[in-house]
This record gives structure tokens, sequence and C-alpha cells, in this order.
């Protein structure tokens, strides 16, 4: 693993590795998912932290049939984990910062985990299954194409502006501004998503009230 050129800056080392340190995999927004992030030191070095992609590849999977069933609930549950997962990180983060050691790389290492995985069981999967049914028959294709635009677009946004963030902010109140977002989502998700479980979709419309 190649040094930093300056120890105590955050290093993004070149490897495409979904989960190694200091990249970043575009996936969702403003959780954050898409900056599975590690300053430099957090990893004792030589190494890196093992990916987990394998392991939750699966639970995405699992999960999008489950939020079928579900419902909103799936996301409460996700919106839960990850506010507590970036909570965590933070506060390792403001902890830790400037002097990181292999106490930091356990508890950054978990905290990823945690957040990765809650998200691969919130929004990570129900966005998709969202996204299909929300919209009327009428637009659904054109709806489709719209959300997945905006979503990959703000991945792409949130991929790019997270190493700024860092250098501007720090890692404590960068992870602390996605913690902030996901109080947002959450709010939404017990007060504005619709619940569309077992909604055939000619109903859909009559259900979010668009047939007027």
């Amino acid at each position: 693993m190649t040094q930093p050129p300056n120890p105590g800056q955050p290093y993004i080392p070149p490897t495409s590795a979904p989960s190694a340190p200091g990249t970043y995999n575009p996936q969702q927004q403003f959780a954050a998912q898409n900056t599975q992030y590690v300053p430099t030191g957090a990893v004792p070095q030589p190494g890196m932290a093992p990916s987990g992609d394998s392991i939750f590849t699966n639970l995405f999977d699992v999960t999008r049939a489950f939020a079928a069933k579900y419902g909103t609930v799936v996301m409460i549950v996700g919106s839960i984990g990850d506010l507590v997962s970036l909570g965590f990180i933070s506060g390792v983060m403001f902890k830790y910062e400037g002097h990181f050691d292999s106490t930091s790389s356990v508890l950054v290492l978990v905290g990823l985990l945690v957040f990765i995985a809650a998200h691969a069981f919130g929004q990570g999967s129900v966005i998709w299954v969202f996204i299909s049914e929300i919209f009327p028959n009428k637009v659904r294709g054109l709806g489709q194409s719209l959300g997945s635009l905006t979503h990959w677009s703000f991945a792409a946004l949130t991929t790019y502006a997270f190493p700024p963030l860092i250098d501007a902010w720090g890692g404590g109140t960068a992870f602390s501004f996605f913690f902030v977002c996901m109080c947002g989502q959450l709010f939404w998700v017990l007060k504005i998503m619709p619940e569309t479980k077992g909604i055939p979709l000619e109903d859909m419309e009559a259900k979010l009230g668009l047939d007027k």
C-alpha cells in the first residue's frame, strides 16, 4: 500500500476495489454510502480493511424481496441503522482526529460494516422497488428513467464532493452532515413516504390521489 504524501492527510489509494478504504462506491446519495472512506492511519498499514461486498450483495438481494412484502418498515429500520452507524463513525472521527491508531481502525471498520448492512437492508434495496411502483401507468417508464437519472446524478455528486468536504470540515463534521441528512430521510419515511405494499399498480394512482 503506497504511503500518503502527507502523513495525517486523507489518502485515496489507486484502486477500484468497491469497499477499499479511501475509495468511493456510488450506490446512494446523502447517506454517504458513496463515501466508504477511512482516513490515513485509521486502518493500520500495511493492508486494508476486508471487503464485505459479497455478504452485503446477498443481503441486498434478499431485502428487495423483503421490502416488497413489508413496505416502509424496511425503510424505517434501515434509516435507524444508518443513523446509529453514522453517529458512531462521527464520534470516532472526532475522538481520534489527527491520531488514528489500531483501536480507531477497529471502530471505524465496525461502523462502516454496520452502515453498509443498514443501507443494504433499507434504502439500498427499497429505492428500486419504490420507483417501479410509485408512478402512474401512463408515465411509469419515464418516471423510472427520471428516478434512476436523479439517483445516479446525486450519487456522482456526493462521490466527487466528499474529498473536498473532508479537507474543509474534517471527518467528524463531514459524517455529522450525512447524519443530519439521514434524520431528514427518517422524517420523510415516517410522515410523507406513501405505503405501496399490497396495492396493485392499477390502483396506485387512486391511492396517491393522482386520478383526480
